[in-house]
């Protein structure tokens, strides 16, 4: 009966390290939980922010491409209109001349 007793106290004694043991764990996992939630919303953020200057980056190369298109359009139209003007100018103010003396 006594080794009996001893048996069940033994038992009880390692039953009680496992139970200390898996709270000790409990502990340590819940404390990594919050670490690991933490570096989760860290390389979040990091690659939002990663994503959005790569958006901003594309976005500023097409503003820029389209301002290119734009300035060569506006030179195009400049030099085809001073090309006018210049074929044209002698026959406009001789008119102009004409017109205001047959008044």
């Amino acid at each position: 009966m006594d080794q009996l007793i001893t048996e069940v106290l033994k038992i009880d004694n390692i039953a009680q390290e496992k139970i200390k043991s898996a709270k000790n764990k409990n502990k340590d996992i819940l404390k990594n939980i919050n670490k690991k939630k933490q570096d989760i919303i860290t390389n979040m953020k990091n690659e939002a922010n990663q994503k959005l200057s790569d958006f901003e980056k594309c976005e500023l190369e097409n503003f820029e491409e389209q301002i290119s298109i734009l300035e060569q359009k506006y030179q195009s139209d400049r030099k085809t209109l001073e090309q006018i003007y210049n074929e044209n100018c002698n026959k406009w103010v001789k008119d102009i001349v004409l017109s205001t003396l047959s008044k």
